[in-house]
């Protein structure tokens, strides 16, 4: 169940008909970083997650990405440090096993580089999240149509604000999320079927 739908209305090279994304989890990662004592950083990746784009060039405004983190494949450097991410003090992976990214009518990106503005839910707690989202030129058919796309997205979660108050002091506030994904069009999409 790999994650984070975050490719969009990717520039007008997208097909005229609507066309569905969906991530390969094989070449695919999301992980996380973290300051630790104001100096070290500390990283982390998640196992599993699942990425949805949709791309309407005919009609934008219905674009969406959306993304699924699970968050009980949640792993970080460091003794004992993955066991601490999972627990109570920190994602909760009992209570919420799943985080998720969402944004609707995405915008096209252009020059290979947008800002997707969307919403980030973890800990049952919703909080704007703005990706910067960088593409690589499109993997195409014979036809000319795109059939994969690599896009590397960053952002930033103020940890505070969804109720990660582990190790207060030790540990930054801001916790950098950085997305390398590839998204592959689903099959038969475009196809007539």
């Amino acid at each position: 169940m790999r994650v984070l739908t975050i490719a969009c209305c990717m520039f007008a090279a997208f097909p005229a008909a609507a066309a569905e994304y969906v991530v390969s989890p094989d070449e695919s990662t999301i992980t996380y970083t973290v300051k630790t004592f104001g100096l070290f950083r500390n990283s982390g990746a998640f196992g599993a997650f699942d990425i949805h784009l949709k791309v309407d060039e005919q009609h934008p405004d219905q674009n969406f990405l959306l993304a699924n983190i699970d968050m009980t494949t949640a792993t970080m450097s460091g003794a004992g440090a993955t066991a601490r991410v999972r627990s109570p003090a920190w994602f909760d992976i009992d209570e919420y096993p799943v985080s998720e990214f969402r944004a609707a009518g995405v915008p096209p990106l252009e020059d290979a580089a947008a800002d997707i503005r969307g919403e980030y839910t973890l800990r049952g707690k919703t909080e704007p999240l703005l990706l910067a989202v960088e593409t690589n030129a499109p993997e195409r058919d014979a036809d000319g149509e795109i059939r994969a796309i690599r896009i590397r997205a960053h952002g930033a979660i103020d940890r505070k604000k969804y109720g990660l108050n582990g190790m207060k002091g030790l540990v930054g506030r801001m916790v950098e999320i950085s997305i390398d994904a590839r998204l592959v069009r689903k099959e038969g999409d475009g196809d007539g079927n």
